[in-house]
């Protein structure tokens, strides 16, 4: 975006400092001097909110996101707090089981859940196993939302408000997509956070420029949570066991790959709850502002899922119902 919109700056923020070299060598390769000023990044825990590494006088992840530009040739915009009109995201998403030493609760042998580990001689339980294989890079909590939910929190209070076309997206796996998952997003956007980091000038009188709207779109056939954990153990019988008594106890009974586009501003409306359906009833829900977004399922084809590059039918339904 960078190099097409040559005014443009990019801010990148990752919790691994090699993401964060491959960022700036990919910038290289697309023409970018490696001291580049367009392209800025941020090593930060979307989950605590902390700084990992030193960036001026800033103390936490938000101050730092919107810390003026004083390279902007724009000497006004340099005195303003830094807001964005394009944010990005493809967090970690996947709802790992927490690490515990035993899981006799959901199998009936628990020696048979411990694995020798042949460099350390010691032994881990199938759990510790999981949490191993799944790092930083793919386990979004216990639930699959720890990251997604600050990503959202953060937008709100990062996004452009007066802009035309500031634009949110975001590409995860969806745990019980539906009605339920769209009030979860709702109230991530109007959450407060903490340190009094929502920006000064939203007050109750012009809660409007923070409004949002947009779609979320997920498979037609979501997979079980019987499914999921099949999937997920890789066909081993153990690890199955501790996959679905997780998801049994968090009551996660669907999950789909999506994809989550949302504009701002949108005008103001009477805040009722409504819901509808399209000739092809594959609208769902509507949730009003703050976050005001619409559920679409995607018809299965022979091609694949929604993330599936080729799936021409996919490609054109997310086109259709966007343009809408």
């Amino acid at each position: 975006l960078s190099k097409v919109f040559p005014n443009a700056r990019a801010t990148c923020v990752d919790v691994n400092p090699r993401a964060l070299k491959f960022i700036r060598f990919n910038a290289i390769l697309n023409g970018f001097d490696e001291t580049d000023e367009r392209i800025r990044l941020i090593h930060g825990n979307l989950d605590s909110g902390n700084l990992l590494s030193s960036d001026g006088d800033t103390k936490t992840l938000l101050e730092a996101l919107k810390q003026p530009d004083n390279t902007n040739n724009n000497i006004e915009r340099r005195q303003q707090d830094r807001s964005y009109q394009i944010i990005l995201a493809n967090p970690p998403f996947i709802p790992v089981p927490p690490s515990t030493p035993t899981v006799s609760s959901c199998t009936t042998d628990k020696t048979s859940l411990e694995l020798a580990n042949p460099i350390s001689g010691s032994t881990l339980s199938t759990s510790e196993i999981i949490q191993k294989r799944f790092g930083l890079f793919s386990a979004g909590g216990s639930n699959g939302e720890l990251i997604l939910s600050k990503i959202i929190t953060l937008s709100s209070a990062l996004i452009c408000p007066n802009t035309a076309g500031s634009f949110l997206g975001i590409v995860s796996e969806f745990m019980n997509p539906g009605t339920e998952l769209l009030h979860r997003m709702d109230a991530w956007w109007d959450t407060e956070l903490e340190e009094d980091r929502i920006p000064k000038e939203r007050t109750l009188a012009n809660t409007a420029k923070l409004r949002i709207k947009g779609s979320l779109l997920t498979n037609e056939h979501a997979l079980s949570g019987d499914q999921y954990a099949e999937r997920r153990s890789h066909n081993d019988h153990e690890e199955y066991q501790v996959w679905k008594h997780h998801l049994d106890e968090l009551n996660i009974t669907a999950v789909s790959p999506g994809l989550l586009f949302a504009s701002a501003p949108i005008s103001q409306d009477n805040g009722r709850k409504k819901s509808a359906m399209d000739e092809s009833n594959h609208s769902l829900d509507i949730i009003t502002p703050p976050f005001r977004i619409r559920h679409w399922m995607v018809p299965k084809t022979k091609s694949g899922s929604i993330w599936t590059p080729h799936n021409r039918g996919a490609i054109q339904f997310i086109t259709d119902k966007l343009k809408s």
